[in-house]
């Protein structure tokens, strides 16, 4: 809750395994780094609060869990020009109305993660980079606890592995580590950049492309 402002430096964030990092505030970066630390699920966005996030540059970063643009009775918009996102963990938007025309999401860190983006939403940019540097103790391939009836599929032994159909509006970029489509589709509307492994062995695996 409440409003946060980055605009340069480092801003630290750590939070005992007992508690969530969920996002309920409005957020305004314009450069700088916002590191969160630690959390017992991934942090949802918009769970118990309105959200404004606001980034016109600068890194957030969740380090240890991953990020659930969530979809319940609250509002989020989201508004970015240019900084990025970054998580350790899965990445999944429940929000068929997330569809931004700007914007840099990261998936990093050893962990085998899942991306899921729900029918009729998007991403704009998303890069993969599993040999980004950082130090991952635990599974992401979880029972969401907090929506029970929510299916998190196993992925295959790859780093990030698809969960429903996904449309990048921007690029979509594998700096390192492997996409496994999983049986789904992936629509870019920019440019797909592979600069280390794109898994496509389902018969369900499609890709169009149309930078």
């Amino acid at each position: 809750w409440g409003t946060i402002y980055v605009e340069d430096g480092e801003l630290n964030f750590h939070q005992d395994n007992s508690q969530y990092v969920d996002l309920n505030c409005e957020l305004y970066m314009s450069g700088g780094v916002f590191n969160i630390y630690g959390g017992s699920d991934d942090s949802y966005w918009s769970y118990a609060n309105d959200v404004e996030l606001h980034m016109q540059g600068g890194v957030l970063d969740f380090k240890d869990v991953g990020v659930r643009i969530y979809d319940g009775s609250y509002n989020f918009w989201y508004e970015a020009q240019e900084g990025t996102v970054r998580t350790a963990g899965n990445l999944f938007n429940d929000r068929y109305d997330f569809n931004p025309t700007h914007g840099n999401f990261e998936m990093y860190g050893p962990a085998e993660t899942q991306l899921y983006c729900a029918t009729n939403g998007s991403f704009f940019n998303i890069n993969i980079d599993k040999n980004a540097t950082k130090s991952v103790g635990k599974s992401y391939i979880l029972t969401n606890p907090r929506i029970p009836s929510d299916p998190l599929l196993n992925p295959k032994a790859n780093d990030v592995a698809l969960t429903n159909n996904l449309t990048i509006s921007g690029d979509m970029t594998i700096t390192s580590g492997s996409l496994d489509l999983n049986g789904y589709v992936l629509i870019v509307g920019n440019d797909l950049v592979i600069n280390d492994l794109l898994i496509m062995n389902d018969p369900g695996d499609i890709a169009h492309i149309y930078g």
